[in-house]
């Protein structure tokens, strides 16, 4: 980066797009960096950077400025305009336009020259060029060539007188009109026929659409009310199995060491963690 005036804040970024070390350039200073080292500055811009640059803003043209300052100075003509030069401008959007404004220049030999090896490329020279190949009669009345200029003595043409308009056609009378009442009675009912076999095709494909509607909208309930039930079936399934292995439990570490002297001599059902287990389930299935 080159400061040509003034001074300028350059901060270094890493790959990461994180800030690293600020520098402050100077007017007249270059900085430059190469990949991820760090960034070196030189007094002067390097001829390569120099010759790089285009002409115009090589030139110092702000500090002239006030000495023109005021002044309307002509620009002198360097040279005429080539017919390479003009073919950027002949072939952008202003083409007419600038055909008119260098159509002068056909009066050059060499410009001329250039202009008939390539005249197809130029169709309003090629007017001026050769005005043999565009009869009178084949222009319209008024119109010239684009950049020739209008022909001296010649009488305006001579203006026609425009023809009489035709003489307007009686009135006809619509052939549907002409038909025999019958037969207009008979098309109205066709036509209203026609509006009710369209009526009932529309009912038809809406009561096709409800129907399919309804359809889907019956197996999509049909599916999450099966769902549900099974998984109500489910919880309450684990629910019985939970409470019958409770109650097993219960019987074993509680129940069964208070008993374990009577059954010495007599035989206890409740001992046993399946009664239990059993009875727990009999009992909640009768509830339920």
């Amino acid at each position: 980066m080159f400061v040509e005036s003034g001074s300028a804040r350059i901060v270094e970024t890493s790959r990461t797009g994180r800030d690293g070390l600020a520098h402050d350039a100077k007017s007249g200073e270059y900085w430059s960096r190469d990949g991820d080292k760090p960034m070196v500055s030189e007094r002067r811009a390097p001829v390569k950077f120099v010759a790089s640059m285009p002409r115009h803003l090589i030139e110092r043209l702000a500090s002239l400025s006030a000495k023109f300052k005021g002044k309307k100075t002509p620009l002198p003509v360097d040279r005429e305009i080539t017919l390479a030069e003009a073919d950027p401008w002949l072939a952008g959007p202003y083409r007419r336009t600038f055909a008119r404004r260098f159509a002068g220049r056909l009066a050059d030999p060499t410009f001329r020259k250039a202009v008939e090896a390539n005249v197809a490329a130029y169709p309003e020279w090629d007017r001026i060029l050769h005005p043999e190949k565009y009869p009178a009669g084949a222009a319209a009345p008024g119109s010239q060539p684009v950049g020739a200029p209008p022909a001296q003595g010649t009488p305006p043409p001579a203006t026609k007188t425009a023809p009489p308009p035709p003489a307007t056609p009686p009135a006809t009378v619509p052939k549907r009109q002409r038909t025999h009442p019958a037969i207009r009675r008979h098309l109205a009912r066709r036509e209203q026929d026609l509006d009710v076999k369209l009526i009932w095709k529309f009912n038809i494909v809406l009561a096709v659409i409800f129907l399919f509607a309804f359809a889907v909208a019956a197996a999509v309930a049909h599916y999450l009310l099966q769902a549900n039930a099974k998984e109500e079936i489910l919880r309450t399934a684990r629910l019985m199995m939970e409470a019958a292995g409770a109650s097993r439990d219960y019987t074993t570490t509680q129940i069964k060491p208070l008993l374990e002297t009577q059954l010495k001599y007599v035989f206890l059902p409740q001992t046993i963690p399946a009664f239990a287990a059993t009875g727990a389930v009999q009992r909640a299935s009768q509830e339920a």
